[in-house]
């Protein structure tokens, strides 16, 4: 278990003691400080668990770095990263063990319910769990990974979420090894959960999915994505909009630029011209035997994007993306990505099928899901929010793997238990 973190102390606290409450006296637990100016060194010094292994590279470094940092230090036979706001189901933990002893897969994804941190400093509502049927109690099946790797080089990155991964996901060291050249580190990117994910999709392995939560991923105004969807930071009533040069989104950039290992380019902000990057990236890892990929296709899903750019930032992706054009050898794609035609396009891709598809299965399972406020004496944060899933969940998992319970009778249980805990009958 690896945890990167990196000035978020208050979140960190709450994160590490979700994973500190697993009974597994094996449980290799990493937690890579990056270069931390909040107390983080002396909170870590401070923690008696054996099973905790504190690493720090000695200054501040880019996320690349940090994850690199952290899986460096890391012995086990299988690799789960999660992020300093996210936290894992103590309960959950046996069934996942067991799968992985059972199935030696070179990856395992799960399904990732999702938990919005409140202020922390009160006056924000408190966050929300949610469980559906459909992400509770399946059984182990294989990932698409041929459709995963059609999508991915068509610039279509609608996925249902069950891809290889490595962020909130378990990976076999042995398939990270493989894919690692000699004296290279293994992270090559800047978005290094991407990075796995595409190099698996492209590279092929066995990897499985399990319909069932072992982590609940933290979304908070600190996460490294949010500052991505969103670092315009205001304007002025009528003013210029404004990018503030502190923001998270800002200092990922300033740090990954000085960082030895680069990109194969840069295109500008936003998640959509990262995760083309990443792509561009993982081809040259690969090298010649590499897939070419749509370029028209993936510069109409960043141009299709933009909206929460500023105008200066709009015109720089312009130009960024004309200059890698002329690199690759894909001008005449983003021509026509840029045409009339390929603005019509773009407009009826904004609720195209892929995009419709992902709407109407997040549709189905708020029609079977139970809501839970993730609040308990006050306090609402990850630990709580991890606390009310495994309550939610029990034990159901490890007896349906084991067939002495059907998934539907779990289900059942399920939103028995939500019932009582709405109702305000204690944990």
């Amino acid at each position: 278990m690896i945890i990167p973190t990196r000035e978020r102390l208050p979140y960190l606290k709450h994160s590490l003691a979700t994973v500190l409450a697993i009974d597994d006296p094996d449980l290799e637990i990493v937690v890579s400080d990056n270069a931390c100016s909040d107390g983080t060194g002396a909170f870590l010094s401070g923690l008696k668990d054996p099973r905790v292994v504190v690493a720090n590279p000695g200054r501040r470094v880019s996320m690349r770095e940090n994850f690199q940092c952290g899986l460096d230090h890391s012995s086990g036979d299988y690799v789960v990263f999660i992020g300093d706001d996210d936290g894992l189901l103590p309960r959950q933990f046996g069934l996942l063990r067991k799968l992985l002893e059972r199935e030696r897969p070179d990856s395992l994804s799960w399904s990732l319910p999702t938990f919005g941190w409140p202020e922390l400093q009160g006056g924000g509502r408190a966050g929300r769990a949610r469980l559906s049927r459909r992400s509770c109690f399946g059984t182990v099946t294989p990932s698409h990974t041929t459709r995963w790797r059609r999508m991915l080089l068509a610039g279509n990155m609608y996925w249902p979420g069950s891809y290889p991964a490595l962020y909130h996901g378990a990976v076999s060291r042995a398939f990270l090894d493989s894919l690692t050249p000699v004296g290279q580190p293994f992270f090559r990117s800047k978005v290094p959960d991407f990075f796995f994910t595409f190099l698996a999709v492209l590279t092929g392995g066995r990897h499985l999915h399990v319909a069932h939560p072992f982590s609940v991923s933290g979304y908070s105004k600190a996460s490294t994505g949010n500052s991505h969807q969103s670092h315009v930071t205001g304007s002025a009533a009528g003013g210029p909009e404004v990018v503030s040069d502190t923001s998270p989104a800002n200092r990922f950039e300033k740090e990954a630029e000085k960082d030895s290992v680069q990109d194969a380019g840069f295109v500008g902000m936003g998640v959509p011209a990262a995760f083309f990057m990443t792509l561009e990236t993982v081809r040259n890892v690969i090298g010649p035997s590499a897939p070419r990929p749509s370029y028209r296709g993936w510069y109409q899903y960043i141009l299709r994007n933009m909206s929460r750019l500023t105008a200066a930032e709009r015109t720089d992706m312009l130009r960024l993306l004309r200059g890698y054009a002329v690199t690759s050898g894909s001008v005449t794609e983003l021509d026509r990505a840029l045409s009339p035609l390929g603005g019509l396009e773009r407009r009826l891709h904004r609720i195209g099928p892929q995009k419709m598809a992902a709407m109407l299965v997040k549709f189905g399972d708020r029609l079977s899901q139970v809501k839970v406020a993730a609040l308990l004496d006050g306090r609402s944060d990850i630990e709580v929010a991890a606390r009310i899933y495994d309550t939610l969940l029990a034990d159901d998992g490890l007896a349906v793997a084991s067939g002495t319970c059907s998934r539907r009778a779990a289900w059942t249980r399920v939103k028995m238990r939500a019932a009582a805990v709405n109702s305000g009958e204690s944990l």
